[in-house]
């Protein structure tokens, strides 16, 4: 009775040490720069205008573009570096969860690679039509001195924002926010 109770104590122990609820990742591969070359096409099409908000530290500046001036390959340099390939999308990343919510089917993955730097990816697909609708990007950068953390997320046929903080030891903390609508 003495050892059956040990054994239950231990079994309940170890099991609570691996109560996590990640599975493999069995979500198909996002191009994200595929996506981001069709979504310029359509933008061009429909839209006429880009509203720029930059704000730094404590810094603000807003600019009315028009579309044909925008420079793309510029200002989406973050997220068309977002290139993940099909043997990394598989491994490095699990499916934390799924949620519908207004419309749209929302999938949570992490890295499980500790080296990776992307650490964290929301996707939103459209529950009518399967397509990519928005996708959220957590980067992280970590080396001796600096450490700097980024929040990308483009919504389709709206806009992005890009959320920053580097920390530096020689240098004074940053903090940074871009947001970028499209317009008529």
């Amino acid at each position: 009775m003495k050892n059956s109770t040990y054994i239950l104590i231990l079994v309940v122990l170890v099991s609570c040490g691996r109560s996590t609820n990640t599975q493999p990742n069995s979500l198909e591969l996002v191009d994200f720069p595929e996506f981001l070359s069709k979504e310029k096409e359509a933008v061009m099409q429909h839209k006429t205008w880009v509203l720029k908000r930059v704000r730094w530290q404590t810094y603000t500046k807003q600019d009315s573009i028009k579309i044909e001036d925008f420079d793309w390959d510029k200002e989406l340099a973050l997220f068309s570096a977002i290139h993940i390939k099909p043997l990394v999308w598989k491994s490095d990343f699990e499916l934390l969860d799924s949620m519908d919510d207004d419309g749209m089917r929302c999938f949570r993955l992490v890295a499980v690679n500790k080296k990776q730097r992307i650490k964290n990816i929301e996707l939103y697909k459209s529950l009518q039509t399967g397509q990519l609708v928005r996708y959220e990007v957590d980067l992280n950068d970590e080396g001796k001195i600096s450490k700097s953390n980024q929040k990308l997320s483009y919504t389709k046929n709206v806009g992005y924002t890009i959320v920053g903080n580097k920390k530096n030891a020689m240098m004074e903390d940053e903090t940074y926010q871009i947001v970028v609508q499209f317009y008529q």
